[in-house]
């Protein structure tokens, strides 16, 4: 028993020093179940006190510990069991916030045609195809109910629009206030041959003509901020702005220096550019300055958001009124809101009980009207949301 007491007490990393000759097997190791069953015990006191961010801390070394001895030993049925508790500790830790209003969705779809991202202006869902061939448009009624008239595709790919073949759809953005270019709010959007169109209920589909196709090289994200448009260029590591109040629109470069931006897979500008990767990394690159170019490039800490098989594929920010940030984790089925300035974790946002399948497969959100849509591999829901 001295020895066991003795052993408790050795960091982790001594631990593993001496363990770590000893061959691989399956059976359970009593010391090393021990460390992490005290780290559990001690977070689930601290959540019993609402000491949210101190069990989040405990939560993360204990599930250290236990992945460095299942890689080191291999697993065992205590080892699981300790596992399956730091998963459920997990999810009190990190306050998850049922929709309480959420109900039947607003669209569902096929297993044969999937759904990739949306863009969504009152009345009008935009849905961009998994395969990013076509842009479907529907239309609901004053209960928000889809109308009795046919989805109609307002975009596709391998059809001429102005002359112009449209590419491989990669992304969408919906600018709300009138441009230069038109006096609709208009749904933008951009291929991989570097083409952009433009879509509203009067003048349909349109392509656009921007100052020079050749600056870009692959685009892969765009969105708007103040009648400017900003695309998101891997191929030269740019972001490139567009002012389309002007009647003839050049390009500006809007990083001072080339980035990587190979895997972003999401962009929001508001009053700073976040970009989220495919490795789970949120980038800020900066705040503007009386409308100049970015001048810095900071990594966005993302406090004690990222669980168990956690895998962030789209976010969402506002900073100019409710000032909030929505990680979508299609790992775990849930949606994460965060201080924007810091990364700090607030909540987590997830389905009501009954309801736990409706987050499978979770894709998108977006915040429109005090509105917040979400997109999954099935189905389109609504939900009130207060950030």
């Amino acid at each position: 028993m001295l020895l066991l007491c003795l052993l408790i007490m050795v960091p982790a990393a001594t631990y593993f020093a001496y363990r770590i000759n000893e061959p691989l097997g399956s059976e359970d190791d009593p010391v090393a179940l021990a460390l992490i069953q005290q780290q559990v015990e001690k977070a689930d006191a601290l959540l019993g006190r609402e000491q949210y961010e101190a069990a989040q801390e405990q939560l993360q070394q204990a599930r250290e510990l236990a992945q460095s001895i299942q890689e080191t030993q291999g697993p065992s049925p205590g080892l699981n069991a300790l596992q399956l508790k730091i998963l459920e500790l997990w999810d009190d830790a990190f306050q998850r916030i049922p929709l309480l209003g959420l109900t039947e969705p607003l669209l569902t779809f096929g297993r044969d045609h999937p759904p990739a991202r949306m863009a969504v202006n009152f009345q009008d869902l935009y849905v961009l195809a998994s395969d990013h061939r076509t842009v479907t448009k529907y239309r609901l009624d004053s209960l928000r109910r889809k109308e009795g008239g046919a989805p109609q595709e307002i975009l596709s790919q391998d059809t001429v629009i102005d002359g112009v073949t449209v590419g491989r759809i990669v992304d969408m953005a919906f600018q709300p206030t009138k441009t230069a270019h038109s006096d609709k709010p208009s749904l933008y959007l951009i291929d991989d041959d570097r083409h952009l169109f433009q879509y509203n209920d009067t003048d349909l589909i349109s392509h656009v003509t921007l100052g020079s196709r050749n600056a870009w090289i692959s685009p892969v994200q765009i969105d708007f901020y103040s009648n400017r448009l900003y695309v998101a260029d891997s191929g030269r590591g740019q972001i490139w702005r567009y002012n389309l109040n002007q009647a003839v629109v050049q390009e500006e470069p809007w990083l001072p220096e080339p980035i990587d931006l190979n895997g972003a897979v999401g962009m929001h500008v508001g009053d700073n550019i976040w970009l989220l990767f495919d490795n789970n990394s949120v980038v800020s690159l900066g705040r503007y300055d009386s409308g100049n170019q970015a001048n810095i490039q900071l990594p966005f800490a993302v406090h004690g958001a990222v669980g168990f098989n956690s895998r962030f594929v789209d976010l969402e920010a506002d900073t100019d009124q409710h000032n909030y940030m929505l990680l979508v984790d299609s790992g775990r089925g849930s949606i994460l809101v965060l201080d924007p300035n810091t990364g700090a974790f607030r909540h987590q946002l997830v389905p009501p009980n009954g309801m736990e399948e409706a987050f499978d497969g979770l894709l998108d959100v977006f915040v429109h009207r005090d509105t917040l849509y979400i997109l999954t591999a099935r189905a389109l829901f609504e939900h009130a949301f207060n950030p």
